[in-house]
């Protein structure tokens, strides 16, 4: 069936990554679109833009990514579409009924999709906010609905196992226990379900978790992040030589080779195995702090946080939290604890005008007790290219502490102030009218002050521009050749 498809359920189970298995399965490129209340359909069908090498003035149309996908046959993810706008509803209408088309009325054509073309969305529920509305029943009607439930304790573990199979399964699962927990108890049930670990809300007497700062998920994600740090903080143990394997083998096929030695070598593997396994044991309650504990809001929180920990580990990680990590710096790399990254050997000036770190501000730094726990959390996300959300109140430090980050390794750090009226082209760019005066205008903004500029063919708009910059209350020295 040609009919498009949407995918409904919480962040986190999986519906963008099961359109992309299929249609790596399929052999179709996928295309994913992010919508929000800022897009438009121009956005997705295309636009005029200037003709690369034409003329000054000269524009051609560029296909948008909905409209090349469309022609070409490939299939399209538009991903959080309850954020989009009403004109993109109304929009896409012609594309999800019968006609299967598109018409361009800057081209005067209308495009009908190609056979091998499929659509795909994704929302997630209306209740997570951040400008998520229902979408009108007559829309919704052109979709085959799909709801997607959260993935159960085997999925997790199965994923898990398969792509990070160096975590020991006993500790995948109390990994998996504890994510249970906290949903279970943020829920506010705090009984869960069968099999045991979601009851650990409930023996530990936890409910009304993490109401500040909700609605909270701890889901794939959480986990997956959770096995690469604990895989990434425990270097793999060297691989045995094969002349050592094929010693062993042959001794052990032998009457006398299972003795004092064999049971030597099986008890040196084995403790190797085990040291392994504690040592992972021991990353992940350290980055339990980092993946949950950091990520609350309120202390109150953290404490229930560290109840539900030890119901479901056996022990509590409150003595091992408490500890400062400590703070290495050598000309190559900054180490804060568990993380490390390496520091720029010489910083490049930054281009754009915005406020950055300097040598100087590392020279001068100073770091406090209580910076160094998120400090090390920002710089472990950073040394794995995650994003970094920093969240508190006004005077909390949040700005400090990504100044100090970037002084720490040597970058320089680009501080852009957002409000409510910021929009993305403020961010990425646009294209703009170049005019005469904004040249001028901008010679004298880059110069310090001062510009040189022909007057020869200068029309009197620009001259009567540049009296009002010499008037009285100007402050800009300016040098004019004719």
């Amino acid at each position: 069936l040609r009919k498009a498809v949407l995918l409904e359920g919480s962040p986190g189970v999986g519906k963008t990554s099961l359109v992309a298995a299929l249609a790596r399965a399929a052999r179709q490129p996928l295309v994913r679109i992010n919508l929000s209340e800022q897009t438009d359909m121009m956005d997705l069908l295309g636009a005029d833009l200037p003709a690369p090498g034409g003329a000054p003035g000269q524009f051609a149309w560029c296909d948008g990514p909905l409209l090349g996908a469309l022609r070409a046959g490939h299939w399209v993810l538009l991903d959080e579409l309850n954020l989009a706008g009403q004109s993109v509803l109304e929009g896409l209408n012609a594309l999800l009924d019968h006609r299967s088309e598109v018409f361009i009325p800057e081209l005067g054509a209308t495009f009908r999709c190609h056979p091998r073309f499929r659509l795909f969305a994704a929302q997630n529920p209306v209740g997570e906010g951040g400008g998520r509305k229902g979408l009108p029943r007559s829309f919704l009607n052109r979709f085959t609905r799909v709801a997607v439930e959260l993935l159960r304790r085997e999925d997790l573990l199965f994923i898990a196992g398969a792509l990070h199979p160096r975590v020991p399964p006993p500790l995948r699962a109390r990994m998996v226990g504890l994510l249970d927990a906290m949903a279970a108890a943020a829920a506010g049930g705090g009984g869960g379900g069968g099999g045991g670990q979601p009851a650990a809300a409930a023996a530990a007497g936890v409910r009304d978790f993490a109401a500040a700062g909700g609605p909270w998920e701890f889901n794939l994600r959480d986990l997956l992040r959770w096995c690469d740090l604990v895989e990434g903080a425990v270097p793999p143990p060297p691989p045995a030589a094969p002349a050592a394997l094929d010693a062993v083998a042959a001794a052990m096929e032998t009457d006398g080779g299972v003795g004092a030695g064999g049971a030597g070598d099986a008890d040196g593997d084995g403790g190797e195995a085990g040291g392994e396994a504690a040592a992972l044991d021991d990353a992940a309650q350290h980055f339990a702090r980092m993946l949950f504990a950091h990520r609350l809001r309120t202390h109150e929180d953290r404490a229930k946080l560290l109840r539900l920990f030890a119901a479901v580990w056996g022990c509590s990680p409150a003595a091992a939290w408490a500890q400062q990590p400590p703070v290495l710096l050598s000309p190559r790399a900054a180490v804060v604890g568990r993380a490390t990254l390496p520091r720029a050997a010489d910083p490049t000036p930054s281009a754009s005008g915005g406020a950055a770190s300097t040598s100087a501000a590392a020279a001068e730094l100073q770091l406090l007790p209580a910076q160094l726990p998120p400090l090390e959390s920002l710089l472990q996300a950073l040394s794995r290219g995650w994003m970094a959300l920093l969240v508190g109140g006004a005077g909390a430090g949040k700005t400090a502490l990504a100044r100090c980050a970037a002084a720490l390794v040597g970058e320089r750090l680009l501080e852009i102030s957002l409000t409510s009226g910021t929009d993305t082209s403020d961010l990425l760019g646009s294209f703009e009218q170049l005019e005469p005066e904004s040249i001028f205008t901008m010679d004298i903004n880059n110069s310090g002050g001062l510009a040189e500029r022909s007057l020869a063919a200068l029309p009197s708009s620009i001259l009567t521009s540049i009296q009002a910059l010499l008037g009285p209350s100007s402050s800009s020295a300016i040098m004019l050749a004719l």
